[in-house]
């Protein structure tokens, strides 16, 4: 999962960066922002955020007691762990916050836009 963590990285800090071009276009020279600046603060940002995630995966591994990582006989073959549903979610869940963290920031810091969770909710509801 590395590997893709680590292109998730650079999508986010050229979409941190493409945002400020965008920007920049429309803006007067004095209100142009570095958009270099906002390439690493972006994927910066995301780094931080999948790191929070990692962290609540071992508080949420922590409350329900563990997870058997069978290496070995005793489990028959060498293997990672649970490579189910729970395995599947706790290697997302560190990319979901990541990229969490990135759209909240790019939108209350980089574009200057008020932060209304209720209205993102109301996209992802099933009245339509």
């Amino acid at each position: 999962m590395g590997a893709y963590s680590g292109l998730i990285t650079f999508a986010v800090a050229f979409w941190y960066l493409q945002t400020v071009s965008n920007l920049n276009e429309t803006a007067a020279d004095e209100n142009k922002k570095n958009g270099w600046k906002w390439f690493w603060i972006g994927g910066g940002i995301y780094f931080g955020g999948f790191i929070l995630g990692m962290f609540v995966n071992r508080l949420f591994v922590s409350a329900i007691g563990g997870i058997d990582v069978g290496i070995g006989t005793e489990f028959g073959e060498a293997t990672g762990g649970d490579t189910g549903a729970l395995g599947i979610t706790l290697e997302l869940i560190p990319i979901i916050v990541g990229v969490a963290a990135a759209y909240v920031v790019r939108r209350v810091w980089l574009l200057n836009q008020k932060f209304d969770f209720s209205a993102l909710m109301s996209r992802f509801s099933a009245k339509r």
